[in-house]
């Protein structure tokens, strides 16, 4: 079974079979809903069950991703900061 809806976004097919796609897509749903991604929504949600590692290779290629504890036992949140294309401004001039 593919993953085919995201937080009500259409995954498109060929991201269900492309998992770093699939993180990559999810990251920028979070993002842009301004909601962070869990690591249960990454398994059980998008069926990604080797994301820290594909997290961990985008981070390599400028990727800025932080993660956040939860007050939840095991729970964990992703948090897509910037892309290493994206202009980073980290202060208002």
């Amino acid at each position: 079974m593919k993953p085919e809806i995201f937080r009500e976004r259409v995954i498109s097919p060929n991201l269900q079979t492309n998992k770093t796609a699939l993180v990559k897509f999810a990251l920028r749903v979070s993002k842009e809903t301004n909601k962070p991604i869990t690591n249960g929504e990454f398994v059980y949600d998008l069926m990604v069950y080797k994301f820290g590692a594909i997290i961990e290779k985008l981070r390599k290629s400028g990727w800025i991703i932080h993660t956040l504890k939860t007050e939840k036992s095991n729970v964990y949140e992703y948090k897509l900061i910037a892309e290493p294309n994206e202009d980073l401004q980290l202060f208002n001039t």
